[in-house]
């Protein structure tokens, strides 16, 4: 993944859908849960050792662009969404966020990965 070209959190699935070669009919949509799901497609079936490496060059970009900021607006558009959220755990990471408690949304994406054994994030 070229971190240069991760300004916004669509942009981080941009390139992973074209890191995964998704079939355009088939997405991966800007969203953690599809992201840990889709790492699932790497399993080996019981091996434990890394199957398939990520590169992030210029990851130190992302995370810039992917921070507090980036984090806020992510979580504060989840809390206008009342019937799609749960607004107490929205409000909660909110929180922790602004007392410096809670993950970065690059934070999350490093601890997504790190859940996965069978695949390698190569942050350069």
């Amino acid at each position: 993944m070229d971190g240069s070209r991760i300004h916004r959190i669509p942009d981080f699935y941009d390139q992973l859908n074209a890191l995964m070669e998704r079939d355009k009919t088939f997405l991966l949509a800007p969203s953690l849960d599809a992201l840990n799901d889709a790492l699932y497609e790497f399993s080996p079936h019981g091996a434990l050792t890394p199957t398939v490496e990520f590169h992030w060059i210029d990851h130190e970009l992302s995370k810039q662009a992917l921070s507090y900021e980036t984090t806020l607006a992510w979580l504060q558009e989840k809390a206008s969404q009342p019937d799609r959220f749960n607004q107490e755990l929205i409000a909660q990471q909110i929180n922790d966020l602004k007392t410096g408690k809670g993950k970065t949304y690059f934070e999350i994406i490093l601890e997504i990965f790190a859940d996965h054994p069978y695949v390698k994030l190569v942050l350069a």
